[in-house]
């Protein structure tokens, strides 16, 4: 999963077993990963970063 909010698009797909990008960009990017369900896979911040997780 790839998305910007940890409450609508991280923590979601943490609770069902996916992968998580987190794009810190927009009003999402103020916000802090504050329990492990809200801890995104990895974090970027901006959409051309997430080519480099596959290389």
């Amino acid at each position: 999963m790839v998305g910007d909010r940890i409450d609508n698009d991280i923590i979601p797909a943490n609770k069902i077993g996916m992968t998580t990008v987190w794009i810190k960009q927009g009003f999402g990017s103020y916000a802090e990963p504050k329990t492990v369900e809200e801890q995104p896979d990895y974090i970027v911040n901006n959409l051309a970063e997430i080519t480099e997780l596959f290389r």
